[in-house]
């Protein structure tokens, strides 16, 4: 904890023979995080394998594989057959004899499937127009008479009547899909007036169905009876289809996840090296598990490879970073993720973050039923959930719930009800209870401001101690004279509350001016120590400037950052007074008729929303506190994940 886990920088020398078989086994393995293999001298990569050729034939390969496993419905789950191993080419040549044995399959499924659409669609449109239990070539054949058929919005209908009451025969109807539809029959003659107050009202002309001289309820047997015959030539070609799969299944299946390894020992491949008839694979490696690598190499290997087992250079910004956390605090590893992965070097912060994000969370949300809740949802959460982010996420809501709960007994709060249990420390905790209580919760929550910041900042010189930057170390806003000034800053203030006196002008001068001071100076001392400039006039005016913007800087943040951290405070009053008001609306409601009812349901919903709209609320304000004003004095979160190649 408060570390990564150690690693080493792990290089082996193989013949080119043994390149695949040792990177099965280390992907197998699955604990060699790759890097691009260097020479020593150079820095530059040795001879990279020329890999895009091959990549993109498997790529090609795999699709074709994957589409006739779509084909033939053998899912991720079917068992691989056990195969010898097949080359590019025998896998091409058996793939191109099955496409062409399921080409007529293939075929013929498609043709089914377009008929059984086009069947469908028949018997909607017939359907539709069912009430006109006529051929539609009757309907068509009239000399005398014009009729227009289609879809007219419900409401225009009355107006369509009222404008066509003497002029044509209105025959409304509805299509089992529940559309209004309409027949219009009129004289030749009447035809133009017809359609004018038809377009007027949003008429949509359709075509009737043919149905080669017969009734639509005579047609639509017809067309059920085709469906129930295609779905019999359906269900055969499936079983055609799963007989084909029985035999040919365990062989694409095994294909599929041929390819995939290929694909990943490709990736893998790209990071490696090449002298000649050698390759050099390089990368990092937990140190508990260097031993575990080294003799597998020389298994795989017969001994043919030479390993060099180093500890990662200062400079080297490829190490990655490994978390080693106990199991109930890996959930909070997701907080410490949302800002960056931290530097191999950096302090590792999910153990303050823990402590720190259930304190401010407990503090705003102290209340022993809403956090009861949050620890059952957690609990369910963590244990039905399938997938590991959400399995963390209830383990956060469960231990927030705790931390929520310890709180409540504190205060003496179960869902909103003050002195629900008798507080232990006398009601002195309790938000709401006075004026003086009131001070003392806004001054609580200063006080973990102020232990906050200042352990950001230790961590702050612990990892330029770690990075061996010893002038950030010392002259800087967040190293020792930032520190002396913030501490100095704060001793004084406690000093004159105390006293009621103002402080001493020496002490102040010592404490708060002469930090300040240094950091004005800070360009030019740097500029001074490091030798790299004659302090010419320029360059000392434009140090001097952002000194003075280091200053003002320095000032602004350690205020502001301090004062942010009144909202625990506010926000534990808010919770009260949140739970004050659902209160003061049940005493209202239940005066009303119907008051009991309107009281419980008062109590429930207005709980409820605390719970979910506040718990969500409070969750935020606590991840901005870590994130900008404790997360910001150390860490940079531009580390590398530690991520080991692994063949699935």
């Amino acid at each position: 904890m408060l570390r990564a886990a150690e690693m080493k920088r792990l290089e082996a020398l193989i013949l080119e023979r043994d390149l695949r078989a040792v990177t099965e086994s280390l992907g197998r393995l699955g604990v060699l995080h790759l890097s691009k293999a260097t020479a020593s001298e150079s820095g530059e990569l040795l001879q990279p394998a020329d890999i895009a050729e091959q990549a993109e034939r498997i790529r090609r390969l795999r699709e074709r594989v994957q589409a006739l496993c779509n084909l033939l419905e053998i899912g991720e789950d079917h068992p691989p057959a056990e195969l010898p191993f097949t080359s590019l080419e025998q896998m091409e040549r058996e793939l191109e004899s099955l496409e062409a044995q399921l080409a007529d399959l293939l075929e013929r499924r498609k043709k089914l499937d377009a008929e059984i659409d086009a069947q469908y669609q028949a018997l909607r449109d017939i359907e539709a127009f069912r009430p006109v239990d006529l051929p539609p070539e009757e309907l068509e054949g009239l000399d005398f008479l014009h009729f227009a058929i289609g879809t007219l919005p419900a409401r225009n209908l009355p107006a369509v009547r009222e404008a066509l009451a003497q002029k044509a025969v209105i025959l409304p109807f509805r299509s089992p899909a529940g559309d209004q539809k309409l027949i219009a029959l009129t004289s030749r003659t009447g035809r133009f007036a017809l359609e004018s107050v038809l377009e007027e009202n949003d008429f949509i002309p359709e075509t009737l169905p043919q149905t080669k001289g017969q009734p639509p309820s005579e047609a639509v047997v017809k067309v059920r009876e085709r469906l129930m015959a295609l779905a019999r030539d359906q269900e055969a070609l499936r079983h055609e289809t799963r007989q084909v799969a029985a035999r040919e299944g365990g062989r694409l299946a095994a294909y599929r996840q041929r390819l995939r390894v290929d694909e990943q020992f490709l990736g893998a491949q790209a990071y490696f090296g090449r002298t000649g008839s050698t390759c050099l694979i390089a990368g990092y490696v937990p140190t508990t598990r260097v031993d575990a690598v080294r003799e597998e190499l020389l298994r795989v290997t017969d001994g043919r490879v030479v390993v060099e087992v180093s500890d990662p250079a200062d400079d080297d910004p490829d190490v990655p970073t490994l978390m080693q956390n106990p199991r109930l605090l890996r959930p909070f590893e997701m907080l410490v993720a949302g800002y960056g992965c931290p530097g191999y070097r950096e302090v590792e912060p999910t153990l303050l973050v823990a402590i720190g994000f259930l304190l401010m969370f407990g503090m705003m949300f102290d209340d022993v039923g809403h956090g009861l809740t949050l620890v059952v949802g957690g609990l369910a959460l963590a244990r039905k959930a399938r997938r590991d982010e959400m399995k963390k996420l209830g383990a956060l809501l469960w231990m927030s719930g705790c931390s929520a709960m310890v709180f409540g007994w504190i205060t003496g709060s179960v869902f909103g009800v003050e002195e629900a249990i008798r507080p232990p420390l006398g009601g002195w905790f309790q938000p709401l209870g006075s004026v003086a209580n009131i001070n003392e919760v806004l001054m609580i929550a200063i006080v973990l401001g102020v232990v906050v910041i200042s352990v950001g900042v230790v961590l702050n010189i612990i990892n330029r101690i770690r990075a061996r930057d010893y002038f950030a170390l010392v002259v800087d806003r967040f190293g020792v004279v930032g520190f002396i000034f913030y501490w100095g800053a704060v001793g004084l203030g406690i000093r004159a509350v105390v006293r009621g006196a103002a402080p001493s002008v020496g002490a102040a001068v010592v404490l708060v001016g002469v930090p300040l001071a240094v950091l004005f100076l800070r360009e030019p001392l740097h500029q001074l120590m490091t030798r790299r400039d004659h302090l010419r006039l320029p360059t000392m005016v434009g140090g001097l400037f952002e000194g003075f913007v280091e200053v003002l800087e320095t000032l602004s943040t350690y205020v502001a950052n301090t004062v942010s951290f009144v909202r625990v405070g506010a926000f534990a009053l808010a919770h009260a007074a949140v739970c004050a008001a659902i209160f003061s609306t049940e005493a209202i409601v239940r005066k009303m008729p119907g008051g009991p009812l309107w009281s419980v349901l008062v109590v429930v919903f207005g709980n409820a929303f605390v719970i979910v709209l506040e718990g969500l609320v409070v969750s935020i304000q606590a991840m901005r506190l870590h994130y900008y004003e404790f997360f910001s004095k150390f860490f940079r979160g531009e580390g590398k994940a530690y991520q080991p190649f692994k063949l699935t």
